[in-house]
C-alpha cells in the first residue's frame, strides 16, 4: 500500500511497505531540506517521476553546502534522508536529542546562524510534536526470527513472545476488542513439514496467525485462511491495519499470497466484543480472493458513502495473465463473512467485486497501484502513462476513457465464469461457441481475451494450425505473451517439434525472459525431437524455463525412460533442496527408485509430496497406485481407478504439453498393470499407444517384457 504525497514520502512507503516513525523522520528531513535550500530534494513532471527519484537517486546534499549550511546540520539532514530506514535515527526522540546537542559542534557565522536557526527551530518543533503525538498512544510490533516484541513510542520493549516458528510479518493497532490495542503476527510454516509445537496436526504445514492484547495475553490463534485451498501451504503474509470510516475502530488487514502458485487473498478482521475471541464462529468481515498475485492496494471512498473501499490491482492467471484493477466494498458490520472473488471463479457461491476491469495483457512490467497528491487513484505500468481510476471506476489514460465502456466490461465479467468452467472441464466445442458470443471491437485487451478463449477451444479440438495462425497473425500490434505460449504449445501438440524450437528462438530475448514458461515448451520439443544439441543449448540458457529444476528434471526423465534409472536418480538428487517441495521431480525420483526395485525408498519422496499437497492430484495418485501395485497389492479397485486417471491424462494432454510429454509413462504403467492382471489384449493396446506417442529412443524402455 502506498499513501501520501510523493515529494515527501520515504522510499519504503513508496515501495508499498507500512509507514513507521522512521518514515515520518524521512518526511521531516525533506521539510528541513526544503527550508534550507528553498526547493524539494527531487522534482519532476509527475508524481510517478518524483517517487522514482526518491527510490533510485541520492539526495543532492551539495545544495546544502552551496547555501553554507553548517556541517553538523548537513549531517543531521543527511541522516534523516537515508534510503535505508535502519540508517536513520531510531525515533523522533533520538533525532530531537541529536538536534538539541548540535552533533558536530560547529559554530555559525551570524548570517548562517540566523538562517539555519529558523530551520532548526521549525524542525525541532516538528520533531517534538511528532514525538509527543506518538509517545503516549503508539504501540509498535517488531520481530526477529521467532521472537515477537511489543514496544512503546520510545522503543522500550513492553513484552516479548517466542513463537513456534519464524515470523513473516507483525503489526500493532487498535483492532482488538472494542477498539483496544492488539498485536498480530503471521508465523511461518515448517519447511520440513513437521508439526509445530503446540499446534494441531492439521496445522503442521500451514502459516498461522496469532493475536495478542496489549499486555501480551494471547487472544486467538488461527490458521491462515489460504490454508483451506488444499494446495501446498506455503503462504506469505503481510499484516497492516486500516480504519474504513471515521466512526469505526481499526481493522486488521491480512495480505496472503501463495509462495509458488500466486493465488492471493486480502482479508479484513474486526472484533466488537471482549473475550473470548472465537475465530471459529467469527469469520473474517471480508475476503477478497484473486486467482493471481496482487501488485498492491489502497483505500479509497469510490462511491461517496463516507466509507473506504479496497482498490487493488494485479494479475489474473486464469484470464491469460491479464492485468486488472478491482474494488471491493467492506461491510460495516460482520454478517458472517463476505467472500468476493475474481470473475474467473466458477463456484457460483461468492460475490463479484463492485469493480473488476482488465486493462493490459503484459504482466511482466512492474505495476503499482497508488494515488497522486490530489488523492486520485492511478495504476502505473512500467514507464508509460499511468491508468487513472476516475469516478465510478472509469479508467482514463492520457485524459481519455479506456475502452470498452462499463456495459461491455460487465458482459465479459458475466461470461468469464462459464468460459473458465468449460475450459477446465475440457468442453471445447461448447467453449468455442461461448467465446464466439463475446462482443467484438471491445478494445485491444478484451479483443485478445476473446481470441485467447477461442484459441484454447481450438487447441482442445486439435485444430493446432488455426491456433498458430490466429495467435501470430501480423497487423495486430503487440502480441501478448500468452498468445505466443498458445502458439508454441500448438506446434508441440501437433508434433512439429523443430518448428516449435525455431519459433522460440525467433522470439525477442525480452519476451523469453518475461515469460519463461515459453522455454518449458521449447525444452519439451527439443527432448521429443531428440535434438540433443538443441536440448543442451536450451538447458544451459539461464532463465530458459519457469523453474530452475525443470531442465534437469526433463534430462532425468529421458535417462529414466531410456533405461538408466540410477543415473536419473543421481541427477534429481543433485538438484538439492530446490526440489524439496516440488511435486514433479520428487514423483519422478520415486519412479526411478521403483524401476530399480527399491520400493521402500520410493515411499520417502512420494510421502513428502503427499504431505505438501493436501488434495491429491492426478499424478500423485497415479504414482501412489503404481507403487502399491509394484509392492504386490492386487486391490480390485486399483485397475479401474488407473483407467479413470489415464482418461484424465489423455484429456489434459490435448492442451498441455507437459501432460502430453508424460503421457507415454502413464500408459506404460497402465499397460504393465493390465499385463500382470492377465489382461494381455488391454496391455498390448496401451503399450502400442505409449510407443506411438514417445520418442524413438524411449520405445525400448516402454516396451512390455515377459508374457
Amino acid at each position: 500500500m502506498t499513501l501520501g504525497t510523493p515529494g515527501y514520502m520515504a522510499p519504503e512507503v513508496i515501495r508499498g511497505e507500512a509507514a513507521t516513525p522512521r518514515s515520518d523522520l524521512y518526511g521531516a528531513g525533506v521539510i528541513l531540506f526544503e527550508l534550507l535550500t528553498g526547493r524539494l530534494p527531487f522534482e519532476g513532471n509527475s508524481a510517478v517521476e518524483v517517487a522514482g527519484k526518491h527510490l533510485t537517486q541520492q539526495v543532492p546534499m551539495g545544495l546544502l553546502r552551496e547555501k553554507r549550511t553548517p556541517r553538523w546540520l548537513t549531517r543531521f539532514a543527511s541522516r534523516l534522508l537515508e534510503k535505508d530506514p535502519s540508517d536513520r535515527f531510531a525515533s523522533p526522540k533520538e533525532a530531537l536529542v541529536a538536534l538539541e546537542r548540535r552533533r558536530g559542534g560547529f559554530w555559525l557565522n551570524r548570517r548562517a546562524r540566523r538562517y539555519s536557526a529558523v530551520a532548526a527551530l521549525l524542525l525541532c518543533a516538528a520533531l517534538t510534536a511528532l514525538w509527543l503525538a506518538l509517545r503516549p498512544r503508539t504501540l509498535t510490533a517488531t520481530f526477529h526470527d521467532a521472537v515477537l516484541e511489543a514496544r512503546d513510542a520510545s522503543s522500550t520493549v513492553l513484552w516479548s513472545q517466542t513463537l513456534p516458528n519464524s515470523i513473516q510479518s507483525a503489526v500493532a493497532g487498535r483492532f482488538g476488542p472494542e477498539g483496544s490495542w492488539a498485536v498480530a503476527c503471521a508465523v511461518n510454516w515448517n519447511a520440513d513439514g513437521s508439526q509445530q509445537k503446540g499446534m494441531e496436526p492439521s496445522e503442521a504445514n500451514a502459516a498461522t496467525l496469532w493475536v495478542f492484547d496489549r499486555s501480551g495475553k494471547l487472544l486467538v490463534r488461527f490458521l491462515s485462511p489460504m490454508a483451506i485451498k488444499g494446495i501446498s501451504p506455503r503462504f506469505n503474509h503481510n499484516l497492516s491495519t486500516h480504519r474504513f470510516a471515521p466512526d469505526e475502530n481499526e481493522r486488521l488487514v491480512i495480505y496472503a499470497r501463495h509462495a509458488t502458485w500466486h493465488p492471493t487473498d486480502l482479508l479484513v478482521y474486526s472484533f466488537q466484543q471482549r473475550n473470548p475471541w472465537d475465530i471459529s464462529t467469527k469469520p473474517s468481515d471480508l475476503i477478497v480472493r484473486n486467482s493471481g498475485a496482487m501488485a498492491g492496494w489502497i483505500y479509497k471512498d469510490l462511491d461517496g458513502d463516507g466509507r473506504d473501499e479496497i482498490l487493488y490491482a494485479g494479475v489474473n492467471m486464469p484470464l491469460y495473465w491479464a492485468d486488472f484493477v478491482g474494488a471491493a466494498k467492506v461491510p460495516a458490520h460482520n454478517d458472517g463473512g463476505t467472500e468476493i472473488v475474481s470473475p474467473d471463479d466458477t463456484n457460483g457461491l461468492s460475490k463479484f467485486p463492485m469493480l473488476y476491469r482488465l486493462f493490459s495483457l503484459d504482466p511482466f512490467i512492474p505495476m503499482k497501484v497508488t494515488q497522486d497528491p490530489s488523492g486520485m487513484p492511478f495504476i502505473s505500468l512500467g514507464a508509460g502513462d499511468p491508468w487513472t481510476l476516475a469516478t465510478k471506476g472509469i479508467l482514463l489514460r492520457g485524459g481519455r476513457a479506456v475502452a470498452p465502456p462499463d456495459d461491455v466490461v460487465a458482459r465479459f465479467n458475466r461470461a468469464f465464469p462459464n468460459l473458465c468452467y468449460l475450459r477446465e472441464r475440457h468442453l471445447f466445442a461448447e467453449l468455442l461457441d461461448a467465446s464466439g458470443e463475446l462482443p467484438s471491437g471491445a478494445g485491444e485487451t478484451y479483443d485478445w481475451i476473446k481470441d485467447l478463449f477461442r484459441a484454447s477451444a481450438l487447441q482442445g479440438l486439435g485444430r493446432h494450425d488455426e491456433v498458430v495462425n490466429s495467435m501470430l497473425s501480423p497487423g495486430r500490434g503487440t502480441t501478448p505473451a500468452y498468445a505466443r505460449q498458445l502458439a508454441l504449445d500448438a506446434l508441440f501438440l501437433a508434433g512439429n517439434y523443430s518448428a516449435c524450437v525455431n519459433l522460440y528462438d525467433y522470439f525477442p530475448a525480452e519476451v523469453r525472459r518475461g515469460k519463461p514458461e515459453l522455454g518449458n515448451t521449447a525444452l519439451l520439443s527439443a527432448l521429443y525431437s531428440e535434438d540433443d544439441n538443441a536440448f543442451l543449448r536450451l538447458r544451459q540458457n539461464t532463465g530458459a524455463a519457469a523453474y530452475d529444476w525443470y531442465p534437469g528434471m526433463l534430462g532425468a526423465l529421458q535417462k529414466c525412460v531410456r533405461g538408466n534409472p540410477a543415473e536419473a536418480q543421481q541427477e534429481i538428487s543433485s538438484m538439492g533442496e530446490e526440489i524439496n517441495q516440488e511435486a514433479e521431480p520428487r514423483l519422478l525420483l520415486a519412479e526411478c527408485l521403483i524401476r530399480q526395485g527399491r520400493l521402500k525408498e520410493a515411499h520417502a519422496p512420494l510421502d513428502e509430496t503427499q504431505r505438501w499437497y493436501e488434495e491429491s492430484s492426478r499424478v500423485i495418485e497415479e504414482t501412489d497406485i503404481w507403487l502399491k501395485w509394484r509392492e504386490g497389492s492386487r486391490d480390485p479397485a486399483l485397475l479401474p481407478r488407473v483407467s479413470a486417471l489415464l482418461n484424465e491424462a489423455r484429456l489434459d494432454s490435448q492442451v498441455s504439453p507437459r501432460a502430453r510429454a508424460f503421457l507415454p509413462l502413464s500408459l506404460y504403467r497402465a499397460a504393465r498393470m493390465h499385463q500382470e492382471s492377465g489382461d494381455l489384449r488391454g496391455a498390448r493396446i496401451l503399450s502400442q499407444e505409449a510407443i506411438s506417442l514417445a520418442p524413438k529412443s524411449w520405445r525400448k524402455g516402454l516396451a512390455l517384457t515377459g508374457r
